[in-house]
């Protein structure tokens, strides 16, 4: 169980790292647009599983 715990906080992770460079990018308004709901899901995600 620990193992895959490890991973999906790791997934928590790359993906509040995923919003962060979606966030700060200068390509486009809808990659912006779209970061900080992948920040928000990636943060929640994160929480639930590092409380398991």
């Amino acid at each position: 169980m620990r193992r895959y715990k490890e991973r999906l906080e790791v997934a928590g992770l790359v993906a509040m790292g995923l919003g962060i460079v979606l966030l700060v990018q200068p390509l486009t308004i809808v990659l912006f647009g779209i970061g900080f709901p992948v920040l928000l899901v990636g943060l929640i995600f994160y929480i639930v599983v590092n409380h398991l």
